[in-house]
């Protein structure tokens, strides 16, 4: 019996929102990854992308949402205060982090501070908020949740400490892990995030970049490249690639796509460029992946 498990993307993009011409088959909202199964709403990180998930919702009450951030940087947040259903009372929103809710809460505070905004704080929006401080292996709408550290970058960890993580859901025999923001050089923590994540069902991975690029390094993104091979590694079903920087184009996406699929290295690696706005069925990227 199939799962009817679905995965959406709402956003795509790294850093700040690059709409126009050159990124509207891929998309150009920041990071928001949705899980679909049934009513039930699980969301990875609050780009711009969950203000389009949010219009959906609008015509909906007594939802039950839960928001995981993979990492406390700016385009990770900065949809929250953009997303229709909390303006409604009839609504609860769970917030979740590794980190201690304190840290989570002052984190996300700062878009609802009134010097900035028209709101008076995150626990006065209208609807019913909860942070909280994920645990591992945790049961939250039917779903194993586990996490683990991830990369993200030695120069970025200068600036900001604050570890980010991939989140694995598993439900029945259906295992999704989301690596948000990971750079996937050869080290401790790539090794430990391949074992975590091996025999993934599908695979959702940071793939900022198409290219190796020096001026990159150390800012806690991945190569196409290096995705992949995490993915080889891991042994995922599929592979669905995604977190693309501003400044990189459709078209460049393509190319080395193309040149990747004749790689022999990838060889039975089945994996795709996530598209905005698109909703894919768990079961059938398998089926075609196996085909």
């Amino acid at each position: 019996m199939e799962s009817g498990l679905k995965i959406r993307f709402w956003g795509t993009r790294l850093g700040v929102s690059t709409p126009g011409k050159a990124t509207l088959e891929h998309g150009g909202n920041t990071p928001c990854v949705q899980i679909l199964s049934g009513k039930k709403l699980i969301i990875i990180d609050a780009g711009f992308g969950i203000n389009a998930l949010g219009e959906t919702l609008a015509t909906h009450r007594g939802l039950d949402i839960h928001i995981f951030f993979s990492q406390f940087l700016l385009d990770r947040m900065q949809g929250l205060p953009f997303f229709l259903p909390i303006y409604f009372p009839e609504n609860t929103i769970h917030l979740y982090s590794p980190h201690k809710t304190d840290i989570l809460q002052k984190r996300l505070e700062i878009f609802f501070d009134h010097n900035y905004s028209p709101f008076e704080g995150l626990h006065k929006m209208p609807a019913n908020i909860h942070c909280h401080n994920l645990t591992r292996q945790a049961m939250i709408e039917g779903f194993k949740t586990d996490f683990i550290e991830v990369n993200h970058g030695a120069k970025m960890a200068q600036q900001n400490p604050l570890a980010g993580f991939a989140y694995k859901f598993t439900f029945g025999k259906d295992v999704i892990t989301v690596v948000a923001g990971h750079e996937a050089i050869d080290s401790d923590i790539n090794q430990r995030l391949i074992a975590f994540a091996r025999g993934s069902t599908v695979l959702v991975h940071d793939a900022a970049f198409p290219t190796k690029n020096l001026q990159f390094t150390g800012w806690g993104h991945s190569t196409i490249e290096q995705a992949l091979s995490n993915a080889a590694q891991i042994g995922a079903g599929h592979t669905l690639l995604t977190n693309y920087a501003p400044f990189v184009t459709d078209a460049e996406l393509h190319q080395v796509m193309r040149r990747l699929r004749q790689d022999p290295r990838f060889t039975g690696t089945g994996f795709a460029l996530a598209k905005e706005n698109t909703e894919y069925d768990v079961v059938p990227l398998i089926k075609r992946a196996a085909g």
